[in-house]
């Protein structure tokens, strides 16, 4: 049905669509002070605009987190623009699952003056986890390739397509289930200690698994691991 010449079309009114978008949208400046965040997130947060608008954004995360997405602010502003797994908090205290995709704005010269950040609320599928619905395992693994189909697309405007780690890749065919959830957990840029917590395992066992991972693969380092597959989709 076309609109009277009298309506105004809806992308003209873009603003409002941002509002109401089903995902969670906010912005910081330079100084990780929160300027922008749009009415859906405020709702799954349970803040009012002027409570949270001039807070440190770390005030959207658990206190154990932020230190980490600290870590991860420089990686993200050095060009990592991978969507990550991870945990907002509620005025409450509460926490929930989201999936994250990051984005640095930066001036003529290059210069980092602020940063976006789309959030995708994954409630429903902690949910079904729960539930008994899926295995925990199955679950993540399934998260994780979520995020890495979003960074094979280039979400966000005006970024490039990333890289699509190959997880299907011939030389990847010999690790385990588990081996696989580990190097996806790495490949997402997370560490030991936060892969052993996600997986719900010991760190030294975290260890031993990419111990095993560099010997299927042919590689004696995290980095040089996180090279080699990367390198398969690109046919080197």
């Amino acid at each position: 049905m076309s609109s009277s010449p009298d309506e105004q079309p809806w992308y003209q009114d873009i603003g409002t669509f941002i509002d109401k978008v089903n995902c969670g949208l906010a912005a910081r400046d330079r100084d990780m002070k929160i300027v922008y965040i749009n009415d859906r997130l405020l709702r799954w947060l349970g803040y009012e605009r002027n409570e949270i608008l001039g807070q440190e954004s770390g005030v959207l995360f658990p206190a154990k987190i932020r230190d980490l997405l600290l870590l991860e602010k420089e990686e993200i502003e050095g060009g990592d623009l991978r969507a990550r797994l991870t945990v907002c908090r509620r005025k409450d205290g509460t926490g929930f699952p989201v999936l994250i995709l990051p984005q640095p704005f930066r001036d003529d010269a290059g210069e980092v003056i602020g940063g976006a950040v789309v959030i995708v609320d994954l409630t429903a599928i902690q949910t079904a986890k729960q539930a008994g619905y899926a295995a925990e395992g199955t679950v993540r693994s399934l998260l994780e390739r979520i995020a890495l189909e979003i960074q094979s697309i280039g979400l966000v405007a005006d970024h490039p397509a990333a890289t699509r780690a190959p997880l299907e890749h011939p030389e990847l065919q010999g690790l385990s289930p588990r081996e696989m959830e580990i190097l996806t957990q790495l490949l997402s840029a997370h560490r030991v200690p936060q892969i052993a917590e996600a997986l719900h395992i010991s760190p030294h066992t975290v260890r031993n698994h990419l111990k095993s991972i560099f010997e299927k693969v042919g590689v004696s380092s995290q980095a040089a691991l996180i090279r080699k597959v990367r390198s398969l989709s690109e046919g080197e």
